[in-house]
């Protein structure tokens, strides 16, 4: 009887041992838990390139001479600035958080006058440690426009009521002899000059038949303070007498 009985008892532990074996499960596959952040944040990695002249010869920046990354959160207005040497032509922005921005670029001069601003980029941040690549090209040089009508004594006249075709703007550097011609078709009625240096300038704005010179107006004063600014000039009138 014990024999039989130390069998069944044998047999019973057996049957738990092979039983627990089955009901183990590795785990190592399994995939990881979702990581959530918070408040993810990024980067813009940007670069610059100054040029000068009407073809856009990159230039190199002056020693002094500094480059702001401005950020602005779009919903907020909310601004961060990063600071740059401008000769370095880039630069990481500081940790910023994650949401839609406008991004631009300004430049210094040694005495922390603005000199030349880049266009605006809109982009945007949308993942933790994300990293935005952007590059802005642009002059250091600036752009006047302008707008024009002619009339009489009654009313407005077209272009071609007067046998004109074109409109001359010439730009003359204040105190120099450095001047610029810029023609435009008369039936625009509106323009921008080509680029131009920085500074002040005499403007004088002629009505044209050909290479006729129809009227001008009076001189006006224009300055160019920032590269990349337009400066509007208004809009010049002539006056025709019978």
């Amino acid at each position: 009887m014990k024999s039989i009985a130390w069998a069944l008892l044998l047999a019973s532990i057996g049957t738990s041992i092979t039983s627990g074996c089955i009901i183990i499960e590795d785990d190592d596959d399994a995939p990881p838990p979702d990581i959530i952040i918070d408040d993810p944040e990024g980067f813009f990695d940007v670069t610059w390139t100054l040029t000068e002249g009407p073809n856009d010869v990159p230039t190199n920046c002056d020693e002094g001479v500094t480059a702001e990354i401005i950020s602005e959160e779009v919903s907020s207005r909310e601004r961060y600035v990063d600071v740059f040497t401008c000769s370095a032509s880039a630069g990481i922005t500081s940790s910023l958080p994650a949401a839609n921005y406008d991004v631009w670029v300004n430049v210094y001069d040694s005495t922390d006058i603005l000199i030349a601003q880049s266009s605006v980029i809109r982009t945007s941040i949308d993942f933790n440690n994300e990293t935005v690549e952007l590059d802005f090209s642009f002059p250091t040089g600036g752009y006047f426009a302008l707008d024009w009508s002619i009339e009489d004594d009654f009313s407005f006249l077209e272009c071609g009521d007067v046998s004109a075709d074109g409109v001359s703007l010439i730009s003359t550097l204040a105190s120099t002899d450095f001047a610029v011609d810029d023609i435009f078709s008369c039936n625009d009625y509106t323009a921008e000059t080509g680029k131009l240096l920085l500074g002040d300038y005499v403007i004088v704005v002629s009505l044209l038949d050909g290479e006729t010179n129809l009227g001008n107006s009076l001189p006006r004063n224009g300055s160019l303070t920032v590269g990349n600014e337009q400066v509007d000039l208004g809009t010049f009138e002539f006056v025709v007498t019978p």
